[in-house]
């Protein structure tokens, strides 16, 4: 007996092109860099499926404190969609975190990445995940850490046209020596491997899955 075919018309929905599938959870996944642009005096954050240099390979903060407090809190901004999507499953984040133990310089860093709907005015947070958290030595100058951490989203979130996903990502940091801590944020689709250190990678990656449209 022959299968009945469905034909859509194309003017339905647009096109959407995926990295690749996960069968398992009947997603497509769309690989989402982070990187900034500088206009004048203003710094900009946002989110490309393109291999673009960043204008910046890294976002620096301090921490002054004992304890953890929040030294960096970026929002990388994808453009709005064009199209309704659906978004379900586990996304993944890799990034790099680092921080400076030089002279009196010591600490202890982590990060943490939040998936936000972002409608133009309010903002709704999908899903979190906060990374390892690792220890800088007084004296072992510039260090980093490359982390991979999931972001479960258990229930479907719709993005209608013109609204806005949001990644959020912040790094704390806490001093353990008498000097301030530098703490560090890479953000390079182009994962140039230069600066202080040399990176491993300098790649700021969101995996995102988007319901399929079966």
């Amino acid at each position: 007996m022959p299968v009945n075919r469905v034909y859509r018309n194309v003017g339905e929905r647009d096109l959407v092109s995926y990295d690749y599938i996960d069968v398992a959870e009947g997603t497509g996944i769309i690989v989402f860099y982070g990187y900034n642009s500088v206009s004048g005096a203003t710094t900009t954050y946002g989110l490309t499926t393109e291999s673009i240099y960043s204008n910046d390979l890294q976002t620096n903060g301090t921490s002054t404190t004992a304890g953890f407090s929040l030294c960096l809190d970026l929002d990388f901004d994808l453009s709005k969609f064009n199209s309704p999507r659906n978004m379900l499953g586990t996304a993944i984040a890799t990034l790099g975190i680092g921080g400076t133990g030089a002279a009196s310089q010591a600490g202890e860093v982590y990060g943490k990445v939040k998936l936000r709907h972002w409608d133009g005015t309010t903002e709704t947070e999908i899903a979190s995940a906060q990374t390892e958290t690792f220890a800088v030595a007084t004296g072992d100058g510039s260090a980093e850490d490359y982390c991979n951490i999931p972001l479960v989203i258990d229930e479907l979130v719709h993005f209608k046209k013109g609204e806005i996903l949001r990644a959020s990502v912040e790094v704390w940091g806490k001093k353990t020596d008498s000097g301030n801590f530098p703490v560090t944020l890479l953000h390079d689709p182009k994962n140039r491997s230069t600066g202080t250190p040399t990176h491993t990678s300098s790649l700021l990656q969101l995996n995102i899955p988007f319901k399929l449209d079966l």
